[in-house]
């Protein structure tokens, strides 16, 4: 711990529920636990003199290095692929997978350096040994099975690649997203308007959103949050409005069957009643998280930077017009605004 500690503190990795919950002490002594079991097994059952034991210690380290390294290693690659990833996905994972890396390779290093030196002060010879009842009943099953897999090395590793490449046919289908969406049972509508809009307009614009929302049966509250709170850490301008949906529980639905049709109904009937608004779907935590990590509202949002407004009008409506054509995602509504706050 001590050594993952260090290499959080040179990394910049900070210590949080992610990075530190992560550590299972039960993989960080497992190098430990099999190097002292096979000391164990060798100062067991013979007469060993003092002068002998760092010997025979030695030597029954030797026999588990290279399977404890190789364990271990594997362990430390299957965390690898984790480093990749971006975005809040990268945010959230890599400071588990560095942390973990780090004490890992810390254990390694004291499996082989430290526990020796530790066995040989505190571990002396024993004349008798006797396995548990249930290592003798699982051994009775394993040890057979190994003996055949050790035997026939060529058709052991055939069937491992064969596992493996199989598994493969399944890539296409596992999706894009490393978190699975958390449904968290309400709705969070973000209204953008003109950025020269007044306040009053503002106002009026999302009680007449407020009145839309409330027409569905499904939903039982809407409140509404226009501009910057009182706490200036949120930055919104006038043209801006956060509006908090809450729904009844899913078997009282009768609009829609899920939440995807509801927002779809919700979209269709906000952009009929309520014109030159974009309107922009998620969830309340889910808006948060995403704006603090990512800077935007949204899962997928497309940024537009330029000094032409002209110019970043005539991108936006094209952006817009290209995203629009993709089955899928929503789309807000497009406003006539030099700046297009359009996301997916």
């Amino acid at each position: 711990m001590l050594i993952a500690f260090t290499g959080m503190v040179h990394a910049g990795v900070s210590g949080n529920l992610m990075s530190l919950g992560a550590i299972d002490f039960g993989l960080i002594v497992d190098g430990t636990v099999v190097m002292i079991e096979n000391i164990t097994r060798h100062l067991s059952g013979k007469k060993i003199s003092r002068e002998q034991t760092p010997h025979v210690i030695l030597q029954a380290g030797r026999e588990v290095l290279r399977p404890i390294f190789f364990a271990v290693g594997i362990i430390i690659i299957v965390y690898l692929p984790i480093l990749t990833l971006e975005g809040v996905e990268g945010k959230m994972f890599r400071p588990m997978a560095i942390t973990v890396i780090f004490a890992l390779v810390g254990s390694l290093v004291l499996t082989f350096t430290l526990m020796p030196v530790l066995a040989s002060f505190f571990m002396r010879p024993r004349e008798h040994e006797r396995e548990t009842w249930m290592i003798r009943k699982v051994g009775g099953f394993y040890r057979p099975l190994l003996a055949k897999a050790v035997a026939r090395p060529l058709a052991t590793a055939t069937i491992a690649a064969a596992v493996f490449v199989s598994s493969l046919v399944f890539v296409p289908f596992m999706g894009s997203e490393f978190i699975p969406r958390l449904d968290e049972g309400d709705i969070t509508v973000q209204a953008w308007r003109l950025p020269s809009i007044a306040l009053g307009e503002s106002l009026k614009s999302t009680l007449q959103i407020e009145k839309t929302l409330l027409k569905f049966p499904e939903v039982t509250q809407v409140v509404s949050r226009t501009g910057t709170p009182e706490v200036a850490t949120d930055v919104m301008g006038m043209e801006l409005s956060d509006i908090f949906v809450k729904l009844k529980s899913s078997d009282q639905w009768t609009t829609a069957e899920s939440k995807e049709e509801l927002v779809e109904k919700m979209s269709e009937r906000l952009a009929r009643e309520v014109p030159g608004v974009g309107f922009g779907f998620t969830q309340p935590i889910e808006m948060r998280f995403n704006e603090m990590i990512a800077g935007v509202r949204a899962d997928v949002a497309l940024k537009i930077f330029g000094d032409d407004l002209d110019r970043l009008k005539e991108l936006g409506d094209q952006a817009v017009h290209v995203l629009s054509a993709v089955s899928g995602p929503r789309m807000c509504a497009p406003i006539k605004s030099p700046v297009c706050p359009c996301s997916a």
